[in-house]
């Protein structure tokens, strides 16, 4: 892997652009069907939104680390490389905040703050989601009957329409909060039906349990697949050599990075659609590709973990996590290594707070808020961590937010065609683009062996 420019020949047969899991799975896909490829990361690291750190010592994720069983891709190359997975921390009561009541309880947590006429409500709503999104095609989701009528809305002025209980509405603004690192306000209820859909299910991707998307953890973090794919590879991985121009014609495609030009019969582009916008591309990309690139929106999120000598609030009774729509943080969970030797609680600053108000108070000043948080729920232990780390994705250059893109209103109906579909020699990868756990580590790789198919297919 690396090398300098005058080691690496100048002609491949695929270029990829990104070393993130797409990147990663469509340069694994084609190299092991004999195709000569490059692959191109802007980053001095693989692993795009997966980014390693060490806390109190033990490797952790600043990024994604989860696993749900039915993302099979990630689970099927985490068991080639030997990861070795272990079940989320669920044993005991969630701590729940919701419009000025807590709550200790096992279990849904509707049942600990919830009336019956509350639950009633919040299942109808639940119910009405999923017939909604049962209409979209998950390959073409512009494509459903009431497509322009749903992406002409907000997730927020459909809940205002079709949820009675106010604690309906704020419980549903939390979980967006915590699944897309935006607001209700902010995501077109096209899109909110399309990336649900894609995961299984509000119930799928808001579960720690068994069968949810938060079910298992990796020892030793997610981030060492990344690693491990990219040394096993027989691609040409060049770090640190960002993609500022492409430019095509009938003798290939032409890659312009670190003041060197590589041509290539094909091209994958796999990076965030905010960045993808910023390449230059010769001759121009077609109108709707370059608009839906420009329309979608990085969530905004801030990623932190704290270390203790144990995890000490097990002894309480309480499973680690807590769930609040007043702290700064709107979801903080139990992710201790297995054997129990350290305690740790990770958690996210998500949304528009994260941008607005946490991204410039700095490390120090979340640190504060965070101690304060936990000191407030599981009680004087919390004051004295061994140690905290965060990671702010709103200012990542080569990322630009977290977890992925969305789309507000009037994007994925108008531009949304565009999504998969190559330009000439140049095709899409990306977690945007899968049509199964769309952001998600399991949508990268899906997208980026769809991607590595295609030109396979020519």
């Amino acid at each position: 892997m690396g090398g300098t420019d005058h080691e690496t020949p100048k002609s491949w047969d695929a270029i990829v652009v990104g070393a993130g899991f797409a990147g990663l799975a469509a340069a694994e896909t084609l190299s092991a069907a004999g195709r000569s490829v490059l692959l191109l990361e802007a980053r001095e690291r693989v692993g795009g939104r997966v980014k390693p750190a060490t806390i109190a010592g033990r490797a952790i994720d600043l990024g994604g680390m989860w696993m749900g069983p039915t993302q099979t891709r990630l689970k099927k190359r985490a068991e080639n490389f030997q990861l070795q997975a272990y079940p989320q921390y669920i044993r005991g009561k969630t701590i729940t905040h919701l419009l000025g009541r807590t709550a200790k309880a096992e279990g849904d947590i509707e049942y600990a703050l919830f009336n019956i006429a509350e639950r009633l409500d919040l299942a109808r709503v639940a119910r009405k989601i999923e017939r909604l999104a049962k209409t979209l095609p998950l390959d073409a989701p512009w494509q459903a009957r009431d497509a322009h009528a749903l992406d002409a809305i907000t997730l927020e002025s459909w809940l205002q329409k079709n949820a009675y209980a106010e604690k309906t509405r704020a419980l549903m603004r939390e979980i967006t909060k915590s699944l897309f690192c935006a607001d209700t306000s902010q995501l077109s209820m096209l899109f909110f039906l399309f990336y649900t859909k894609s995961g299984g299910g509000l119930d799928v991707m808001t579960s720690m349990g068994p069968g949810g998307a938060q079910n298992f953890l990796f020892d030793g973090g997610v981030h060492q697949l990344a690693i491990k794919m990219s040394e096993a590879m027989d691609a040409k991985l060049l770090l640190n050599a960002p993609v500022t121009a492409i430019r095509y014609e009938e003798t290939g495609v032409y890659v312009e990075a670190r003041s060197s030009e590589w041509r290539a019969k094909q091209v994958i582009l796999a990076v965030p659609p905010p960045l993808a916008a910023k390449i230059r591309f010769s001759p121009a990309l077609p109108s709707i590709k370059a608009g839906l690139f420009r329309r979608q929106v990085m969530g905004s999120v801030i990623k932190f973990w704290v270390a203790y000598p144990e995890p000490f609030w097990r002894e309480d009774g309480l499973d680690g996590m807590i769930f609040s729509d007043s702290e700064p943080a709107s979801a903080i969970f139990d992710a201790s290594p297995p054997d129990g030797a350290l305690g740790l609680l990770s958690g996210f600053f998500d949304s528009s707070p994260a941008t607005n108000l946490w991204s410039p108070k700095g490390q120090d000043g979340r640190r504060q808020a965070m101690i304060k948080t936990l000191t407030r729920f599981f009680g004087d232990k919390a004051q004295e961590p061994l140690d905290y780390l965060d990671n702010d994705w709103t200012r990542e250059l080569w990322s630009e937010g977290g977890y992925s893109a969305y789309m507000p209103p009037g994007v994925l109906s108008h531009y949304g065609a565009a999504l998969r579909e190559p330009v000439g020699p140049i095709h899409w990868a990306g977690t945007e683009t899968a049509t199964e756990w769309t952001g998600y580590i399991d949508g990268a790789l899906q997208s980026g062996d769809r991607a590595a198919e295609e030109i396979l297919a020519l």
